[in-house]
């Protein structure tokens, strides 16, 4: 294939550096802003191409050498190569563009990305999978970056030490797995997906009961900020009622919802529905009404059932976003005071953003990007709409 020399511009939203060649743009992953590099053509698309790095012909003054022994292998990674400082400052960038750019979301609104204590460490939760499809492994391993075959690796860095061990445990899969999460419990522990169990979660300084086969948020300190960030938020709004969409076992609702407001809690995940009502049970001081349904299914009959009147949301849905018809359904709700929405995707929040503001009844306030996940690519963005 075609080797090129090119100039790096800028990194986009999933890590890959953006240059171009004879009047096309040319996307080529482990590089640096302003580098110049030589690249390998390796796919050639009708408006753009995609290379594979060569050689820096002059390097960033960002550039570090990756202290991971897989990163040529392994596909979960994308920021190794930089400084910390320069991936923040990136990341916040990519925000940036996509709110402004897709969502009409004014620069003035956006916040500094809230980096994590830890860029390194910091995963209480690990996902492995088969080595070898169809058959039974006595090893797992994580995705390759060919995105087809698992790697086998000894130790990820950005797990937390407690979870190094089963990097190396010979535990094969049954034979209805696929992959198998591995986490660690507020009493240092390690559970797994592979049976359906319970754990606790110190979460500033209180206990969230999780689920092993349910979600949790893997990087607690960062967490904790968002936490904070949605009880200053609602706290704002002098919410009264808090409908808690997409509640997982109730991180949100429990957390960061005002003190005497009741919490209408919205979740269809079996595993994180029995959590949510073991934390239900466990707060007899908060009045809390679960909905064990589909949020799409679910929305208009807790907005109509709720008493007193649901007057703020908080909305953490998976990465592919709303659906257009909840969107809507939200844009038209009356009696909504705030929107607190969390996304770890800026590309379906700016698509959703748009929705929930076309008819200028709601207004974006703030939007603040938080790095959950450092060294990836992926971005936790938090926005308040009045």
């Amino acid at each position: 294939m075609q080797t090129i020399d090119i100039l790096i511009e800028k990194i986009v939203y999933g890590g890959n550096g953006l240059a171009r060649h004879e009047g096309r743009v040319v996307f080529v992953p482990g590089v640096a802003a302003g580098e110049k590099v030589r690249a390998k053509v390796v796919k050639d698309c009708k408006n753009f191409l995609e290379a594979e790095l060569v050689e820096v012909l002059e390097a960033s003054p960002e550039r570090v050498e990756p202290p991971c022994a897989y990163i040529g292998k392994c596909g979960g990674c994308q920021y190794q190569h930089l400084s910390y400082a320069e991936e923040l400052r990136w990341k916040e960038a990519q925000v940036r563009e996509l709110m402004t750019r897709q969502g009409g979301v004014a620069d003035t609104l956006i916040r500094k990305i809230v980096p994590s204590p830890n860029d390194y460490g910091y995963r209480s939760s690990v996902t492995l999978h088969r080595t070898r499809p169809g058959g039974v492994p006595q090893r797992m391993g994580f995705i390759g970056r060919d995105k087809t075959n698992p790697i086998i690796i000894d130790r990820c860095l950005l797990t937390e030490e407690r979870l190094e061990r089963v990097f190396r445990w010979d535990e094969n899969l049954v034979r209805d797995e696929d992959r198998r999460t591995y986490r660690i419990t507020a009493e240092g522990t390690c559970v797994t997906s592979r049976t359906e169990e319970f754990y606790k979660v110190m979460i500033l300084g209180q206990e969230i009961i999780a689920a092993t086969q349910g979600f949790f948020q893997n990087n607690i300190p960062v967490a904790e900020k968002m936490v904070q960030q949605t009880a200053a938020w609602l706290k704002e709004l002098k919410a009264t009622h808090v409908a808690d969409l997409y509640s997982g076992v109730g991180l949100f609702g429990f957390l960061a919802a005002p003190a005497k407001a009741s919490v209408t809690f919205v979740e269809d995940n079996p595993a994180s529905v029995k959590a949510l009502r073991m934390n239900v049970a466990a707060r007899t001081d908060r009045r809390s009404r679960v909905h064990d349904a589909r949020v799409e299914s679910a929305f208009s009959r807790a907005l109509s059932d709720a008493e007193p009147a649901i007057d703020a949301l908080v909305i953490d849905p998976p990465r592919n976003g709303m659906s257009r018809d909840l969107c809507q359904k939200i844009a038209d709700a009356k009696g909504i005071k705030g929107i607190v929405y969390i996304s770890c995707d800026p590309a379906t929040l700016a698509r959703d953003l748009k929705i929930l503001t076309a008819d200028k009844r709601r207004r974006v306030e703030a939007v603040v990007p938080f790095d959950m996940f450092p060294r990836t690519m992926h971005i936790e963005t938090m926005v308040f709409l009045r």
